[in-house]
């Protein structure tokens, strides 16, 4: 997901560094990643800025050496039809429907789909333990249906809620343009990657960190947590993924700041770095690995790889369910579910 801008920001700090005019300095540099996965997020850009955004368009790319791995090593022993699916999914080579309705898209695989009637909430959370709450997830393309979904699992949750509430202003030197944006609409606003104005938690919800805190700790972005207990200005909270699994850790307040909103101010929000995890974006997802993996479709997923990031993240497809809400787009026909998958073909070649 790295712009090439940042790729040619190493370069020119290693020739700075090593005093060299050799391609970064003269050092080899290791990339990992999988161009069948997301790509730079370009607001509201069209593919081909999307594609020239991308590090294969890169003027130093002619001096990459590509060595290829062929082993799925998060699939299940056995599951070498899953991988092989995942395969197609990624290259954007399944058989697409032909005709209307749902020209272009493809197949979701039968076993994986959700009937209409079925909720995807009870499907994936019947079972409240936290163990295996922790490693069940449900995936959506957008940030807003992620929300609501938290929102749900939490009700079921039996201990009683406590509200933190987000302290917002806007970063501005000129006090008549802070007075533009009343507080009120700065609570009404969560961005991507924010906590919520009116955090709510409960003893035993599970959450992540959305900022790092101590590395060293394992408190870094992306972190899972679980919820031991509340305090007015602070969450005790124990660690269930990464190097520290166990330790019981403080989580206070923070200065938080949207990195890109696309609004026209900055948004200074004081709150708890915490989001409930049971519900988060395809993007946020990418890299992790889940026991059981839910996909709300409310809306096609809109941009390259997003599909297959969501049903790699799972070992099998029996650990994969799929909700589709009907539109022009996708939903059901003959018994069958279609949903397209956007593979832009530039990028793998």
């Amino acid at each position: 997901m790295i712009p090439k801008h940042a790729f040619h920001v190493i370069d020119r700090l290693l020739k700075d560094i090593c005093n060299s005019e050799l391609p970064f300095g003269g050092k080899v540099v290791l990339l990992g990643g999988d161009f069948s996965q997301l790509l730079p997020v370009v607001r509201k850009g069209k593919p081909t800025e999307i594609v020239d955004m991308c590090l294969k368009s890169s003027p130093l790319w002619h001096l990459v050496t590509e060595f290829r791995l062929t082993r799925n090593m998060r699939t299940r022993p056995g599951e070498q039809e899953f991988a092989a699916w995942l395969l197609q999914l990624g290259k954007g080579v399944l058989p697409v429907r032909e005709q209307p309705p749902f020209q272009g898209a493809i197949e979701v695989p039968p076993n994986c789909v959700l009937q209409q009637n079925q909720c995807i909430v009870d499907i994936l959370f019947r079972d409240f333990h936290p163990e295996n709450m922790v490693s069940s997830v449900i995936l959506t393309p957008t940030n807003d249906d992620s929300l609501l979904i938290n929102d749900q699992v939490l009700a079921l949750l039996p201990d009683e809620e406590k509200n933190y509430f987000s302290a917002d202003d806007v970063v501005c030197d000129d006090e008549e343009e802070r007075n533009r944006y009343p507080v009120e609409f700065l609570n009404s606003i969560t961005p991507s990657g924010m906590p919520p104005h009116c955090l709510k938690l409960k003893s035993g919800a599970i959450v992540m960190l959305l900022r790092n805190i101590n590395i060293n700790k394992g408190l870094c972005n992306g972190t899972r947590l679980i919820v031991r207990r509340l305090h007015d200005n602070c969450v005790d909270a124990e660690v269930l993924t990464g190097n520290a699994i166990g330790d019981r850790v403080l989580i206070p307040r923070l200065q938080l700041a949207p990195s890109d909103t696309g609004m026209p101010f900055v948004l200074r929000r004081r709150q708890l770095p915490l989001r409930h995890s049971y519900a988060m974006t395809i993007n946020k997802a990418q890299g992790q690995t889940f026991e059981k993996v839910g996909i709300l479709l409310r809306r096609p997923c809109f941009s390259h790889g997003q599909l297959y990031v969501a049903f790699s993240r799972a070992r099998a497809f029996g650990d994969v369910r799929v909700s589709v809400v009907p539109s022009s787009k996708q939903g059901f026909f003959n018994g069958k579910c279609y949903t397209p998958n956007i593979v832009y073909r530039q990028i793998l070649n």
